[in-house]
């Protein structure tokens, strides 16, 4: 069981409380790595102060029609994107 730990606002980052399970980043098949995070907004101006703010001056931002996230991962069969 997890305990999802999050702030409010725009694309605000959160914490995950594992309570003593294993985390997925110990346990998960290796040979895949994270190359971009992408946080989308439908107000970016409006996430990029709050994420400037929390000195995520280096998070990218863009227009999206929801609050979320864009994963980029190389894997050993190419590039994919999770959204």
């Amino acid at each position: 069981m997890i305990h999802v730990v999050h702030g409010e606002g725009p694309v605000i980052p959160y914490l995950i409380d594992w309570r003593g399970s294993a985390s997925p980043a110990d346990t998960a098949p290796g040979g895949c790595s994270l190359s971009a995070i992408t946080a989308l907004h439908p107000q970016p101006a409006v996430a990029r102060r709050m994420l400037d703010a929390m000195s995520l001056s280096d998070q990218v931002v863009e227009h999206g029609a929801h609050r979320g996230l864009r994963l980029d991962l190389d894997t050993p069969s190419g590039g994919i994107c999770v959204q």
